[in-house]
């Protein structure tokens, strides 16, 4: 096991290993580099062999990135090498996937069979569209089924196959977007180690944001960052929402009210249970 230096700049050194970076050795260097004081943060590259170290400001390129090559236990490497290699998922995986399992359903399936699984799969865009008409409401449930029922009305089973791939694959994509990036946030929070103040009994005290756990209450005051998910459970605030859903206006939180990271809280002040 070596690693090769191969670029060395001001507060980064990027670097190139003798081995396969998988995933779970990634995991494991990221938990080596967040417990070194003078590493700001880690990056993989796709190749799986080369990886970048940033250093903090006033500390050493050379001494830091050679303190943290010291702790790689060769053992530890060598088990995690041994384990199923896990894929990443990505945009091209599902899409690439999703075209080929449909170019070969409709390759090899009989149009009658493909006929009565785009019967049933209509099936569940009028339950949600119904459900969404109880209630009131009209939304893009209602006509997406509208164009899938006026499709199959008209003999037009193809076309009504596609708009439900395209949706369920928008869908997919959706999915995989938001969880793609609360793993970037959670990865930042915890090589940031942002300062929260924790309610706790009649006390208020500080922790680092790795110590946050379900159920705490933190207490956000204005121009704070929202950076967890969770309920308002005391308190009155204007938070700015743009950052997800392009309101430029501040939304008003009150108790009951639910918010998600990436908020910019406004003025006053309030509580905020995580979920």
């Amino acid at each position: 096991m070596s690693f090769k230096v191969l670029h060395r700049g001001y507060q980064h050194i990027r670097l190139s290993s003798s081995f396969s970076l998988t995933l779970d050795i990634q995991d494991y260097l990221r938990s080596l580099a967040k417990d070194e004081k003078g590493i700001d943060s880690i990056q993989f590259y796709m190749d799986q062999q080369h990886f970048t170290l940033r250093m903090k400001e006033g500390f050493s390129v050379l001494e830091n990135a050679e303190a943290f090559l010291k702790k790689i236990d060769k053992g530890k490497v060598s088990d995690l090498m041994t384990l199923p290699i896990r894929r990443e998922e990505s945009a091209y995986s599902i899409v690439s996937g999703a075209a080929i399992k449909r170019l070969l359903f409709r390759s090899f399936v009989p149009y009658p069979i493909r006929y009565i699984w785009t019967c049933y799969q209509a099936l569940g865009y009028v339950k949600e569209a119904y459900q969404t008409l109880a209630r009131k409401e009209l939304t893009m449930e209602v006509l997406d089924c509208s164009a899938i029922l006026l499709s199959l009305f008209m003999n037009q089973s193809k076309t009504a196959s596609n708009i439900m791939f395209m949706l369920d694959l928008g869908n997919h994509l959706d999915q995989w977007s938001l969880k793609k990036q609360q793993q970037i946030w959670n990865k930042a929070f915890l090589l940031k180690k942002v300062m929260f103040f924790l309610v706790r009994g009649d006390m208020v005290i500080s922790i680092k944001s790795s110590d946050v756990q379900v159920g705490d209450v933190l207490v956000v005051s204005q121009g704070n960052e929202i950076l967890f998910d969770g309920q308002v459970v005391s308190g009155l605030g204007m938070v700015n929402e743009s950052s997800l859903t392009g309101e430029s206006f501040p939304v008003e939180k009150e108790r009951g009210r639910f918010c998600m990271c990436e908020y910019c809280f406004g003025n006053r002040r309030v509580k905020n249970s995580c979920d």
